[in-house]
């Protein structure tokens, strides 16, 4: 399955730096297969008809590169920053190509030289006369790294955010409530009433049906409802046990399914969305995630807050 690249660290050289863009999967395969064309020290030529195997191997590299890397990105349940997932992952997709390019270029690769200055039978003496320069492929190595990416990044990917702070002193029952949250996940992650019937079931609350019924059942006796998420991320907070939701025909347009969330003890969004863990209908959820990401922005505000003491 394809993965997202490590994080990259302030201490890492340009060239690591570099590489982490580019899924190890790509670099492991490109490695192998340089060295069965090229078993030789990587200072000359291999034969002619390795050249041309190489050319039709790194337009094939090249090709899977983006698609990989996109993969990668948005099958990621723990991608959880905006902008949208689809935006995201075609960044990194295109980030990772060009870093792929620039990377081979950076190492002098042999093979790639030659591709670059025409040599396409081995001769060293067309190397040797080619343009290829070591101090501009570290120029660009520098510049790629250091200044054209976190641009980039900066600017179609926007600001990061920071990770939510939880209560330094969390409450037990809170907690319990965040395992329970993380231990039914994957079973329910693709099932929002299933999910929040799940985790409050294992505190002898009992809730049927699915969303609708779910957001009529937490506005009954035993429930109180909450003002709105700083209300509800503050008995989070304490322990108690919160559940948001939105009916089918209160959502804009209206939908075939409500959506129903349980608020746990963690950050607030925008002084007004409080954490929360959902499964999605014929989707992925989300967990430990503000409440934001569980709504669009004509629905978010709309959301009811209820919560009991377990």
């Amino acid at each position: 399955m394809p993965t997202l690249r490590p994080t990259i660290n302030d201490n890492d050289s340009y060239l690591a730096k570099l590489i982490k863009y580019i899924p190890g999967e790509i670099i492991a395969v490109y490695t192998a297969i340089i060295g069965i064309l090229n078993p030789g020290n990587g200072t000359q030529l291999p034969d002619e008809k390795n050249i041309y195997a190489y050319i039709i191997i790194l337009i094939v590299i090249v090709l899977i590169t983006p698609i990989w890397t996109y993969l990668a990105v948005i099958d990621n349940p723990n991608v959880v920053q905006p902008p949208s997932g689809k935006k995201r992952a075609a960044f990194h997709a295109s980030i990772a190509t060009i870093s792929f390019l620039v990377w081979l270029y950076a190492i002098g690769d042999v093979l790639f030289r030659s591709l670059l200055c025409g040599c396409l039978k081995p001769q060293l003496d067309c190397l040797k006369q080619c343009a290829y320069n070591s101090a501009v492929a570290s120029i660009i190595l520098i510049l790629f790294t250091a200044l054209v990416v976190p641009l980039l990044e900066r600017l179609i990917l926007g600001k990061p955010i920071p990770p939510l702070p939880k209560p330094f002193f969390l409450n037990a029952k809170a907690q319990q409530i965040i395992d329970e949250c993380d231990l039914n996940f994957e079973t329910f992650k693709s099932d929002c009433s299933g999910f929040v019937k799940a985790v409050t079931k294992t505190f002898n609350v009992t809730l049927t049906g699915k969303a609708d019924d779910i957001v009529d059942q937490i506005q009954t006796d035993g429930w109180t409802i909450l003002k709105d998420g700083v209300d509800a991320k503050n008995k989070a907070d304490k322990g108690w046990l919160v559940v948001a939701g939105l009916k089918s025909a209160n959502h804009t347009p209206p939908r075939n399914n409500g959506h129903v969330v349980v608020v746990v003890s963690g950050g607030l969004a925008h002084n007004k969305y409080p954490t929360a863990y959902w499964g999605t209908l014929g989707g992925v959820g989300r967990k430990n995630t503000t409440l934001n990401y569980a709504w669009d922005k004509d629905d978010r505000d709309n959301v009811v807050y209820s919560a009991r003491i377990v």
